[in-house]
């Protein structure tokens, strides 16, 4: 547990320190780079998720065609339909979020939901 939170306290961290960020454009610009930052972490770990499980798929499907003994093949299997599930699964949530973006007419910028893409907060002047 222990290992759980000081890993954790890695990730998050960063986002502590951004929590004061940039107080010339108020809670929107805040907002809006909170919401660009998640983008950007979303876009680059999908793939490195993706190539894991396309390399557990090779992995199982080179265990099975070399190991030559049923018990050792049944192994194998394992890692065939885990790496196609991972796939499989990842496919699908890609999918479902391009048909959500698309449905709901989120403009998209370059690597998805940019900031200048989300409304302002109205500012009122004394």
């Amino acid at each position: 547990m222990k290992k759980l939170l000081i890993g954790a306290s890695a990730f998050l961290l960063p986002a502590m320190a951004f929590a004061q960020g940039n107080t010339t454009g108020g809670v929107a610009a805040n907002v809006k780079a909170a919401v660009q930052n998640l983008t950007d972490a979303v876009n680059a770990v999908v793939p490195f998720f993706l190539a894991i499980a396309v390399v557990v798929f090779i992995y199982g499907v080179i265990k099975y065609v070399i190991t030559p003994d049923a018990e050792g093949k049944k192994g194998a299997r394992g890692y065939i339909i885990w790496g196609i599930v991972g796939i499989a699964l990842i496919l699908v949530v890609l999918g479902l979020a391009k048909l959500l973006v698309n449905t709901l007419g989120v403009p998209t910028g370059s690597g998805g939901v940019t900031g200048t893409d989300l409304p302002d907060v109205p500012t009122v002047n004394n």
